[in-house]
């Protein structure tokens, strides 16, 4: 698609591209169902209001936004897609399903960041939230000097029910949060989009930034990030990790690297 004048090849030697899937096949068809007319309205709804503008909103502006759809299933909402593709930042890309997004990805930077040296690149689902200096944290954490695989991530991250009101403040301790951003150098075959959060390799180091700079919006249609009550969050916080409790983190934005464990 015609990009308009904002897609031009980064000046920087760091390459910051967030991608988002939006209404990709997961492979299995009851799954893929979800993804109705009336699935769509909504999701776009909540996309205009709350992910689309955090992101544009931006202070850091170094970085691409990828947003990933089915092709088929988007042709009834084109006027959406020209309206993503016409925003500063955005690209609109297809995918054949969650197994073809790696390669389209590899192709965005390979055409619009090939003198990058560094590559940085963060996951934001469709109906979540960015923190303006988002990208301006994730960029001054990265060390240009360490080219090897490694995560820079906001272990805390706020939950907002947009039914009720009500919020929490998540802690990520056993692995990095779904918005993790993963450094590493440039080449013809980066990592972007291949780890999933929950599955990430013990032996790649992550620095956590104790800020809360991303915000998941809980709505009807994200039951596995239903809100589940503030004394049971601050119980299952302070269980996990007493020294870092929310408050804690608030008042003190340090940093601090997860080693890799040595070897045997």
């Amino acid at each position: 698609m015609n990009h308009g004048p904002h897609a031009k090849a980064f000046q920087r030697p760091v390459a910051h591209i967030i991608y988002t899937r939006f209404n990709l096949r997961f492979g299995g068809e009851t799954f893929s169902n979800t993804f109705n007319d009336a699935w769509m309205k909504e999701r776009i709804a909540l996309f205009k209001a709350h992910t689309m503008p955090s992101v544009l909103g931006q202070v850091e502006k170094n970085f691409s936004w990828v947003i990933l759809f089915d092709e088929e299933r988007s042709l009834p909402y084109a006027d959406f897609l020209d309206e993503i593709d016409g925003a500063p930042n955005c690209f609109v890309a297809f995918a054949d399903g969650v197994h073809d997004m790696v390669p389209v990805l590899r192709q965005h930077i390979a055409s619009h960041a090939p003198a990058a040296s560094i590559l940085a690149s963060t996951r934001l689902d469709s109906d979540d939230v960015l923190h303006p200096l988002f990208t301006q944290d994730v960029q001054a954490a990265i060390d240009p000097d360490a080219h090897s695989g490694y995560i820079v991530d906001f272990p805390f991250t706020e939950t907002v029910d947009v039914m009720s009101g009500q919020r929490e403040l998540k802690y990520f301790h056993s692995f990095p949060s779904p918005f993790y951003t993963y450094i590493e150098a440039n080449s013809d075959e980066p990592h972007i989009g291949v780890y999933n959060h929950t599955k990430i390799p013990d032996e790649i180091p992550v620095r956590n930034l104790n800020l809360v700079r991303t915000t998941t919006i809980v709505h009807g249609g994200n039951l596995l990030n239903q809100y589940k009550g503030f004394w049971t969050r601050l119980a299952m916080v302070v269980r996990r990790k007493p020294a870092r409790a929310p408050l804690y983190c608030w008042m003190h934005a340090k940093h601090h690297w997860r080693s890799a464990p040595a070897e045997a």
